[in-house]
Parts: C-alpha cells; sequence; structure tokens
C-alpha cells in the first residue's frame, strides 16, 4: 500500500517540474531549452522510478492476495485437522448444500482474491494520485484550488450512497447465485429422478428464476455503477470550466503572484486526480464483493464447537481402584459458559484434563480428541489454573509465551479484555513464577495470556479460589468481558463466581446429581443450595 501510494504520487510531483517548463515558454528561447534540457532529466528518473514502483506494488500485492486466497482455502477445505468442512455436523451440511459450498471455495474465495489483488493496488494509486494531486495544488496555487475542491464534498456524499446501496445489490446478487449453483448441483445428482418423472421443463424453469433473480440485481448494480461514472464526468468538464474562467482572472489580476505554469499545475491535478478518483470508484464493487464473500467462509471456519462427554468411567492410573467419573455424560453447547462445582474430590478438575486431552476419551463436535492434533487442540482451548506459572522477565514477555508471534498491539488488547493493562504498565519485569505480583495481578495476566491466542474454549480451573474478594471481582469482570463467542467452563469451588453462568452442573462422587441455572438450583433446595448457604455461613 505504501509502494502503491508513492507510485501514485509521481505525477502530481512531476507538475511541479512541468510548470517551470510552461513558465519558460514566456521567456527568452534560450531559458527555455535550458528548462526543458534540465526537466527531461527529471522526468527520465521520475519515470525511472514510477516503473520500479509500479512493479512492486503489482507483483507484491498480487503475491500477498495469491497466499492470502490459498491460506484461506486450506483453511475452508481441512481434510483432518479442522472442522471447518468436512468435520462439520450433519445438521450443518443440512443447511448449507453441496453447491452453496462448491460455490463459496471457488466463487466466494476468488472474489476474496479479487479485492486484495491488483485492484486494492490501483485503488491506492488512484487515490494518492487524487491526494497528492490536491495537496501540491494547494501548496502551489490555494486560492485556485480551493475553487476546484468546493464540489468534492457533494460528489463525495453521492458516491458514499451509491456505494451503500451498491453493496446491498451485490449481496443479493451473490445470494440467488449461490441458490442457483446449489439448485444445480441437485438437480445433477439426481438427473435420473427428474428424467424419470418428465421434470427437465419444471427444473429448468426453476433455474431460470434463481438466474433472472441474480440478473436483475446485477442490471440495478450497472445502473448504480453508471451513474457514479456519469457523476464524475460531470465534476471533471465543469471543474475544468471554472479553473480556466478564474485562473485567467488570477493572471491577468495578480500576474506576479500566478504564472500560467501556476495554473497548468493546478488544473492538471486537481482534473487528472478527478479522473483517478472516476478509476478508483469502480473498484469499490470488488471490495464490497470481497466483504461480502468473506462473511459466508468465515463464518464456516472460525464456527465454535460442542464439547461432550458420552459415557466417561474414569481411574488414575496411580488408583485404579477409585473411579472419579463414573458414566458421565455432559454435552456443553458451542458459546456456553457452564460452571462446574461440587466438593473437593467430586471429579471437576478430571474434567478439565480430559478437556485438555490430558486423558481420553473426549468428544470435541462429534470427533474424538485422540483424532485431533494435540497442537491444534492446544491451541484453541486456553486454560488459567488455580496457580498460574508466571516466567522470569517481563509481563508482556509473559503473555506472549500464549502466542509466540504476536505484535505489542495484541499484547495490549489481550490486556485490556483481562482488566490487566493498567497495573502492567507499571510493572515492566515480573520476577521467577511471577512473585513480584499479587495473585488477583497473576490470575489477569495468566487470563490475558490465555486469551491472546483467541481461544474457542476457556477453560478456568478453581482461578479464582485462592483471591480476595476486590481480586475476584476483576477476574470475574474480565471473564464478562470475553464470554461473548467463546465456550467457557468454569471449574469452581466458590458458588459466588458461577451465579452467572448459562447452566451449572453439581458434580458428587464421578456423577451429575443437580444442573440448571443458579435460580432453578435454589429452587431445587439440593446440594447446592446446600454448598450456598454453607459458604454464606
Amino acid at each position: 500500500m505504501i509502494i502503491s501510494s508513492a507510485s501514485g504520487s509521481i505525477f502530481p510531483v512531476s507538475m511541479i517540474f512541468f510548470a517551470e517548463v510552461v513558465d519558460a515558454f514566456i521567456g527568452p528561447q534560450t531559458a527555455l531549452l535550458n528548462a526543458i534540457k534540465k526537466q527531461s532529466v527529471t522526468f527520465s528518473i521520475l519515470g525511472a522510478v514510477g516503473l520500479v514502483l509500479g512493479f512492486l506494488q503489482a507483483y507484491l500485492l498480487v503475491w500477498v492476495a495469491d497466499r492470502q486466497a490459498e491460506r484461506i482455502r486450506l483453511l475452508y477445505f481441512q481434510v483432518w485437522l479442522h472442522w471447518s468442512l468436512l468435520r462439520q455436523d450433519i445438521a450443518w451440511h443440512e443447511r448449507n448444500p453441496v453447491g452453496a459450498i462448491l460455490s463459496r471455495m471457488n466463487n466466494n474465495i476468488q472474489q476474496i482474491e479479487e479485492g486484495m489483488g491488483g485492484n486494492l493496488a490501483n485503488f491506492f494509486r488512484d487515490m494518492s494520485v487524487f491526494i497528492a494531486g490536491i495537496i501540491v495544488a494547494f501548496v502551489q496555487g490555494w486560492k485556485l484550488t480551493l475553487v476546484a475542491v468546493a464540489m468534492i464534498p457533494l460528489i463525495s456524499l453521492v458516491f458514499t450512497c451509491l456505494a451503500l446501496v451498491i453493496q446491498l445489490y451485490v449481496k443479493i446478487e451473490l445470494q440467488a447465485y449461490s441458490e442457483a449453483s446449489s439448485f444445480a448441483a441437485e438437480i445433477f445428482t439426481s438427473v435420473k429422478t427428474v428424467f424419470a418423472f418428465g421434470g427437465e421443463k419444471n427444473a429448468s424453469e426453476r433455474y431460470d428464476r434463481q438466474l433472472d433473480k441474480a440478473q436483475r440485481a446485477g442490471v440495478k448494480k450497472g445502473i448504480l455503477l453508471g451513474s457514479s461514472i456519469g457523476m464524475i464526468s460531470v465534476s471533471i468538464f465543469s471543474t475544468v470550466a471554472v479553473l480556466f474562467y478564474y485562473g485567467c482572472t488570477l493572471l491577468i489580476d495578480k500576474g506576479a503572484s500566478y504564472q500560467p505554469g501556476t495554473i497548468v499545475l493546478v488544473m492538471m491535478n486537481v482534473v487528472y486526480g478527478s479522473i483517478a478518483v472516476g478509476r478508483a470508484m469502480p473498484l469499490m464493487e470488488f471490495f464490497l464483493k470481497a466483504a461480502g464473500n468473506a462473511g459466508p467462509i468465515f463464518a464456516t471456519i472460525d464456527r465454535v464447537r460442542d464439547i461432550e462427554f458420552k459415557n466417561v468411567r474414569f481411574y488414575y492410573p496411580q488408583r485404579p481402584d477409585v473411579e472419579i467419573l463414573s458414566n458421565f455424560n455432559l454435552k456443553i453447547k458451542a458459546g456456553e459458559t457452564m460452571a462446574i462445582v461440587g466438593p473437593s474430590g467430586s471429579g471437576k478438575s478430571t474434567i478439565a484434563q480430559l478437556i485438555q486431552e490430558h486423558y481420553d476419551p473426549v468428544y470435541l463436535d462429534g470427533i474424538d480428541i485422540r483424532n485431533l492434533d494435540l497442537g491444534w487442540l492446544r491451541k484453541h482451548v486456553g486454560v488459567v489454573s488455580q496457580e498460574p506459572v508466571l516466567f522470569s522477565g517481563s509481563v508482556e514477555h509473559n503473555i506472549k509465551s500464549g502466542l509466540t508471534n504476536a505484535t505489542t498491539k495484541e499484547v495490549v488488547e489481550a490486556a485490556k479484555l483481562a482488566n490487566a493493562h493498567e497495573f502492567i504498565k507499571h510493572l515492566p519485569e515480573a520476577s521467577e513464577g511471577g512473585a513480584s505480583i499479587s495473585g488477583g495481578q497473576k490470575q489477569r495476566v495468566a487470563i490475558a495470556r490465555a486469551l491472546i491466542r483467541q481461544p474457542q474454549i476457556l477453560l478456568l480451573d478453581e482461578s479464582t479460589s485462592a483471591l480476595d474478594s476486590y481480586s475476584e471481582r476483576l477476574v470475574l469482570a474480565a471473564m464478562e468481558k470475553v464470554r461473548r463467542g467463546r465456550t467457557i467452563i468454569m471449574i469452581a469451588h466458590r458458588l459466588s463466581t458461577v451465579r452467572n453462568a448459562d447452566r451449572i452442573i453439581v458434580i458428587d462422587r464421578g456423577q451429575i446429581k443437580e444442573m440448571g441455572t443458579h435460580e432453578e438450583l435454589l429452587l431445587l433446595n439440593g446440594i447446592y443450595a446446600e454448598m450456598l448457604s454453607q459458604s454464606v455461613s
């Protein structure tokens, strides 16, 4: 983008030297020849620089776009590592027919690539032509430039409205083509049945209706794009007429301060800048299409998973005679905040270890976690334990240990989510094990370390049990910030920390005894109510 902007700035800057040649025309012939010789060298240098920058802008952005498109395809079509396509559940496939999936893999990702590659380079180049042209024109002749830019706010408002309406029709068009592709795939996969019942005509008519819907949206979109180009043409010729008239007035009235070269410079930069905007505006369609196509793709990739325990019986290897979990069944829905409570030794922490694949078996979105890549699983499960370990070095280093290639901005964002940013600013170093900070601060650093990877599942294993009430409130406030879009499992001894959970399960001797919200469990007047009464007393 920087290279594209530099490439676009060459023409406005070159007009400064061109203005000198224009001014030389009204001087002695020798001065004209000297100016032409001098500026010929300058223009040759600018041309060479423009050639290099033009090549780099096209090559680099196309290369980046290809790499990004390849990465998105790999994420979307993950054969055995993730769930994005092949491991989605049956209900997901029923809502997303084969035709729609193939359309997204081919058309959507191609549109995303077009929005990131050469079109993006051209957009930044053209916009830099306009911006740099206005700046140079203001510096050289601000009075004349003020007149030229007086129409810009109106034109910008028109194009903003057009872009919003175009975006709407782009979405309608994409949806219609996706539905048409899905219907065609359905017909092709059952073509014998269609022939058997003589349904060829009906199928053709239905497919034609789908295409007609997309065509109407495309025509309306084309009309709007044509209108935007027409508005640009009107603005260009109107600007030229005004500049010629007012420029001649300035030249006659104040010839000492305004030279012919200045008028040519302002006119060329403003007019060429307007043309550049005219080229850039139609490119907005590619960016809007890319944004519209990216939504369904990343909605599939980022889909949060369910967690399920199926008839789990568990013994620790060193204590094979003690059954920790007995025929344990539990399904934690995607995006749900689940609290697990119970007396000591009931199996709460065992559940946390099973989810982390320390032992087997647990199902994640219907897939046995033993069949998953362990590194991928650990990346998507963030863990905050009762006694988190901080390493020697800065707090930033400790948070980055959750994601080694994290940027400073990502570290700060994670710290803010964990309510840790304010005290971290005054704690540049943490001693061995984090001994120089309080327990509450240590927990918030641990939460930031877990959050920096943006895990889909956040596992809190009695993370507030050793904290005072003030630190506990800060940690709970941090949890409220990060609940949205994540599955959160809270293993808790303090019942005050689980009141806002979507569901609370009470475990005793490896079995689920009670399940419900805080209010529902109180009405049962069972184990949970008794535990709460004891904690209050």
